[in-house]
């Protein structure tokens, strides 16, 4: 499929060309174990509750190998539409589907979010932007509306991005003391040598983007809130000293699931949180 790319956009893809075949090693990793508990727990009960039970389409904007949107297609049973740039993440998703036999349900489409690409008269009831998809295209607002477009009237969307305050204090907590001035002067930030420059938001420049993108009601959380990862965690696999001593050990694990099941809930901790999680509606 070509596609006119910007600079920016081929560096995207190169660097999911790269990692696609490995990306989902990061189900290997202690802190994003725990992280995606405390995403799955909290987007079942702020979200997909709701939606049990009920004819729905979803669309999962960014959708990459298909870790989140074949997962919640697999807990709903809903149709779905996996929809990402990169064609070497979505081979992945196409051999994950056909491994679960879901082809019934879910189907696969390459494109950019950034146009309006997504399939002429569909409408979602849920729209997904997991882990950074706002935050790695070129013009999150563009992006935001073309979801908003095609999301139904009273439906959802969920976003996750980078946290500008944990960005800052990633920078300095690893040493690239030249990311600080990254993030303070254009927002950016590249949380590893061979990754893209990364938009970063605030919980206030999140609720504008969402009100100016079509969705009236916003909420904003951040999670994980106690515990954050190194930089072994930017890596694919690899787990720091500190996950291998203590998130190896249940009870502590158990005890931080616990924990984040609460604080994540409390809107005004979301600017401690590793990522923001927004959760908007039209």
């Amino acid at each position: 499929m070509k596609m006119k790319l910007t600079a920016r956009k081929r560096e995207v893809l190169s660097y999911f060309r790269n990692k696609a075949d490995h990306y989902d090693d990061v189900d290997k990793q202690l802190y994003w174990n725990l992280s995606d508990a405390v995403l799955w727990n909290l987007l079942y009960k702020l979200v997909l509750s709701k939606l049990k039970n009920k004819k729905i389409k979803l669309l999962d904007a960014g959708a990459g190998t298909g870790r989140w949107g074949i997962k919640i297609a697999e807990e709903l049973g809903c149709e779905t539409l996996l929809f990402d740039i990169s064609k070497e993440m979505l081979e992945v998703a196409k051999r994950k589907v056909a491994k679960k036999k879901l082809i019934h349900l879910v189907t696969i489409q390459q494109g950019d979010i950034e146009k309006p690409e997504f399939p002429e008269g569909s409408l979602y009831d849920l729209a997904i932007l997991l882990h950074n998809v706002l935050s790695f295209v070129d013009n999150p607002q563009k992006a935001l509306k073309n979801v908003g477009r095609v999301t139904n009237k009273g439906g959802y969307v969920v976003a996750i991005v980078a946290n500008k305050y944990h960005a800052l204090y990633f920078s300095n907590v690893t040493s690239q003391f030249g990311e600080l001035d990254r993030v303070m002067k254009r927002g950016q930030i590249k949380f590893a040598k061979d990754s893209p420059p990364m938009h970063t938001f605030t919980q206030s420049s999140l609720y504008k983007l969402l009100k100016k993108s079509g969705f009236s009601s916003a909420k904003i959380y951040g999670f994980p809130i106690t515990i954050y990862p190194n930089m072994e965690e930017t890596t694919l696999a690899k787990n720091s000293k500190y996950m291998k001593k203590n998130l190896i050990q249940k009870d502590i694990m158990k005890k931080l699931l616990e924990i984040e099941g609460k604080v994540c809930l409390e809107e005004q901790a979301a600017s401690r949180g590793n990522m923001l999680l927004a959760i908007g509606r039209k």
